[in-house]
């Protein structure tokens, strides 16, 4: 995960998450979205949501930190199911 790549000396059992979680499915394609952090960084909590994209279902693709606007990384037709606010 791209996330863990930045925290190479991290391990994923310190991943706290995913926290207020969103899952749906648009033109074929799956995105999620949720708040994740690393339990002993205090900074990977600052942001977010992040946003995961997957053709299948299974394997997902790690979008990003939204900075707190996922708009631009998610389909507006899932922002608004989701009642998630643009920023």
């Amino acid at each position: 995960m791209k996330m863990m790549a930045q925290y190479p000396e991290e391990s994923t059992d310190k991943v706290d998450g995913p926290k207020d979680a969103h899952l749906g499915k648009t033109g074929g394609v799956y995105y999620a979205l949720a708040d994740i952090s690393l339990t002993d960084q205090p900074m990977t909590s600052q942001d977010g949501p992040h946003v995961w994209r997957s053709s299948n279902g299974t394997d997902w693709e790690y979008l990003g930190d939204t900075g707190g606007n996922p708009c631009p990384k998610v389909p507006k037709s899932l922002i608004k199911v989701w009642g998630v606010t643009c920023n």
